[in-house]
């Protein structure tokens, strides 16, 4: 899976572009709907962390076949 490093969107800025890959996935967190869950990838670093849904991260459209 290619993870682009597009950085995140904040308002008409695009931070860490190049360095950093912000990818949502579809999983909000149970106690907070505000939260969701995205793949952080840099260098040779892989995470999950979570976040208010609000923020500019890319997002991989998938086909369920």
């Amino acid at each position: 899976m290619f993870i682009p490093s597009a950085g995140l969107c904040n308002g008409f800025n695009n931070i860490n572009s190049g360095m950093f890959g912000y990818l949502w996935t579809s999983n909000l967190r149970l106690d907070n709907s505000n939260y969701a869950y995205y793949l952080l990838s840099y260098s040779d670093h892989l995470g999950i962390y979570n976040n208010y849904r609000c923020h500019g991260y890319s997002v991989r459209p998938v086909i369920n076949l």
